[in-house]
C-alpha cells in the first residue's frame, strides 16, 4: 500500500455484514415508515394491520436523521496578498470552531417553525425548545463535542420537539456509526476508566442502595481486583497491566 493511501474498510466482512442487517431492517420496517410530500404534509399511505396512529400495539414510524459539520477558525483559501519578498506565515493548526450538530426530517430541519405562533408559545411555555439544532464552540481551552452532549441534545431537545410536532407516531433516529457519537451508561465497566493502585489493578464498581463511598451522587466501591506484578498466577510475564490484566481475571 502507497504512503498516504486513505483505507476507509467499507469492505471490511464485519462491515458488510452489519451493513446488509441494517438494510435488512430498513426493509422490513419499509410497511411502517411514514412518507412525506415536500412542503411536509404526510402522503396518504396504507399500514400493516394493527398499525395506526395513537395505536396500543404498532404505530407509524417518523425517520430522524442526525447531522452535523465544522466550521474552523483557520478554514479557507491557502492564498493571501504579501508585500514581494515576504513570508506569509498561516497558522498550523485549524484553531477554534463550531459545531453545528441538527436532526432533519425528511422535509425539513426538527423544529417547531411550521406550528402556529400561539402553538410555539405554548410549547416553550412547557420547556420544549423551538428548534434541535445545538451550536457548540470548541477549542483545547473549551473542550470538544462528544456522545454524552449528542445524547443530551437527542433526549433534551429532539424527542420532546418530534412528539409535539406528531403526536402518537414512533420515531426511528438515525446517527452516523462514528466514535464521537459513542457513550456509556454511568455504571458501564470500562477498562480505559480503571487505574493502578499500590500494586493493584482496581475497578470502579457502580452500586445501587448500598452505603459505601460516594462521589459525585453516585455510589461506589473501590475494589482491588487483579495485582500488576509480573509474579501474579494469572498473567504471563509479557502480560501488560491494564486491559488485559483485566481480561484476565
Amino acid at each position: 500500500m502507497r504512503k498516504g493511501v486513505f483505507i476507509d474498510g467499507h469492505e471490511r466482512p464485519d462491515v458488510v455484514d452489519y451493513r446488509q442487517q441494517f438494510v435488512a431492517e430498513m426493509h422490513r420496517l419499509s410497511p411502517y415508515l411514514v412518507e412525506f410530500e415536500s412542503d411536509g404534509k404526510i402522503k396518504d399511505k396504507s399500514y400493516p394491520a394493527n398499525c395506526e396512529v395513537g395505536g396500543s400495539e404498532d404505530r407509524p414510524i417518523i425517520v430522524i436523521t442526525h447531522d452535523e459539520s465544522i466550521f474552523s477558525a483557520n478554514d479557507g483559501k491557502r492564498k493571501a496578498w504579501g508585500a514581494e519578498n515576504q513570508t506569509f506565515l498561516r497558522p498550523k493548526g485549524k484553531g477554534k470552531g463550531i459545531m453545528v450538530s441538527d436532526f432533519l426530517l425528511p422535509w425539513s430541519r426538527l423544529n417547531l417553525f411550521s406550528l402556529p405562533k400561539a402553538r410555539q408559545e405554548e410549547l416553550q411555555g412547557l420547556g420544549i425548545p423551538l428548534e434541535a439544532t445545538v451550536l457548540y464552540e470548541y477549542g483545547k481551552e473549551e473542550g470538544y463535542w462528544d456522545g454524552k452532549m449528542l445524547l443530551e441534545q437527542s433526549i433534551g431537545r429532539a424527542l420532546p420537539i418530534a412528539e409535539a410536532l406528531y403526536p402518537g407516531y414512533k420515531f426511528l433516529f438515525l446517527f452516523d456509526n462514528a466514535t464521537s457519537h459513542s457513550v456509556y451508561s454511568p455504571d458501564a465497566l470500562r477498562a480505559s476508566k480503571a487505574r493502578a493502585d499500590n500494586n493493584h489493578f482496581c475497578e470502579m464498581v457502580v452500586l445501587r442502595g448500598r452505603n459505601l463511598e460516594t462521589a459525585n451522587n453516585v455510589v461506589y466501591e473501590r475494589r482491588p481486583s487483579i495485582r500488576t506484578t509480573n509474579t501474579h498466577p494469572k498473567r504471563s510475564r509479557t502480560c501488560p497491566k491494564g486491559t488485559r490484566a483485566l481480561a484476565c481475571a
